[in-house]
């Protein structure tokens, strides 16, 4: 007996509808996947800049206008050196004249402005030969030189020496964001904690495009916000700084110090 033609035909356009709705639901369900895997992206991209954005205010709040002011009295008492040392010698209280007169545009205290005006006077009377073997003596030596030292300090636990070679190695590689985060670390734990968080942030306004530096950075800048009694302020900053910094967890969870000074529990 032989199936209809119709029977047939009906068949085969059941199946092709079946094959059809299976191939919708395939593309539908594609779709689907892939518009999820957008919107994560997206929410996940969002939530990064969201981080960065919290984070970077948090660096200019606690710590970037203070390296500004910073490094802007600094550049004012290395301008007035160099004009004060080419000056001097020149013809003796007349220089010291024009020196008086700078000191009074820069330094708006007279306590400041009398400081800077007496080192001038005082380091004028040295003899040349003797400033000229000092600073042959000091070019003899680099930033690394220093750094050697300052280690063999902290191995010894010395950190008022450290944090000393620490300072001449800044004062050679003044733009190293390194050798600033050492040399806050160092004052940390010699107790000096406003001058620790002066260097710290002048290491976080140089900035650093390596990890392990950035991880350094921000663990010490927690320790010293903690350290000076700003404990919530310690905390909340090192939290902010893991959304943003990659394996910084890791490595903050280890770090006995930090958790210590700023009260934080990584079990929680």
């Amino acid at each position: 007996m032989s199936i209809p033609v119709n029977a047939n035909k009906h068949k085969k356009i059941e199946l092709l509808n079946a094959s059809i709705t299976t191939l919708g639901v395939i593309i539908m369900g594609g779709v689907n996947i892939w518009v999820t895997i957008s919107q994560n992206n997206e929410r996940l991209a969002f939530e990064k800049q969201n981080a960065e954005s919290i984070f970077s205010l948090q660096k200019r709040d606690l710590f970037i206008k203070d390296a500004e002011q910073g490094l802007n009295e600094k550049q004012k008492e290395i301008d007035f050196l160099k004009m004060g040392f080419s000056e001097c010698n020149k013809d003796d209280e007349s220089s010291f004249n024009r020196i008086n007169s700078y000191a009074d545009i820069l330094f708006s205290s007279v306590e400041k402005r009398n400081i800077m005006v007496n080192k001038i006077r005082k380091d004028c009377s040295i003899n040349k030969n003797n400033v000229t073997q000092t600073k042959q003596e000091e070019h003899a030596y680099d930033a690394q030189y220093y750094k050697n030292i300052a280690f063999d300090h902290i191995n010894k636990n010395q950190y008022k020496e450290a944090s000393q070679a620490f300072i001449n190695a800044t004062q050679i590689e003044p733009d190293n964001s390194s050798l600033w985060n050492y040399r806050a670390y160092s004052e940390f734990r010699s107790g000096n904690y406003n001058a620790a968080k002066d260097s710290i942030s002048v290491a976080i306004k140089i900035g650093s495009q390596d990890n392990k530096t950035n991880k350094l950075i921000s663990i010490n800048a927690a320790k010293i916000l903690c350290a000076q009694g700003k404990i919530s302020d310690g905390a909340n900053y090192i939290q902010q700084a893991m959304n943003v910094i990659p394996g910084l967890y890791s490595f903050a969870k280890n770090d006995k110090e930090l958790i210590k000074n700023c009260h934080i529990n990584f079990t929680e």
